[in-house]
């Protein structure tokens, strides 16, 4: 399965942008996508972090058990989830831009079993367009989110 990424420009500081991302409690206040996340482990977010999320995908609610595999402090994180038969990965990463940051997501998906090989061929194809719209609108509620709280 090919991959997707989005981008966008926020007028917020790198670290304030790091910071919403990674505010699991307030993601289902700041990303009308997401109806409940419920973070499974304790501590605070870094490798290991696990949590359900449950959004509304192609008009209907799908809930996804996440885990954090990867992170570099106010840079990126990494979550990886496997469902359907296939492996999915995404990182949000926040970069320096001007006097503010670039947020991206990026989003990729390994398929694991004949089944997921067969969808991931067949479907992607058509997918990828409601998946980058879905994408985006997640970056443009954290953009508003960050700026908002930036002041």
């Amino acid at each position: 399965m090919a991959g997707l990424e989005c981008s966008t420009r926020v007028e917020a500081s790198p670290q304030r942008v790091f910071d919403v991302i990674t505010d699991l409690p307030g993601a289902a206040e700041r990303i009308s996508a997401i109806k409940s996340l419920e973070v499974l482990t304790d501590g605070e977010f870094g490798v290991g972090t696990r949590f359900r999320e449950t959004r509304v995908m192609f008009g209907k609610e799908a809930t996804e058990e996440m885990e954090v595999i990867a992170m570099v402090p106010g840079e990126r994180y990494t979550t990886e989830a496997e469902s359907c038969g296939c492996r999915y990965e995404s990182v949000m990463s926040v970069v320096p831009d001007g006097d503010g940051a670039r947020l991206t997501m990026s989003f990729d998906g390994t398929p694991l079993t004949f089944f997921g090989k067969i969808m991931s061929a067949v479907m992607w194809p058509m997918l990828k367009g409601a998946m980058r719209k879905a994408v985006g609108a997640d970056l443009a509620d954290i953009k508003k989110a960050a700026e908002a709280s930036a002041g």
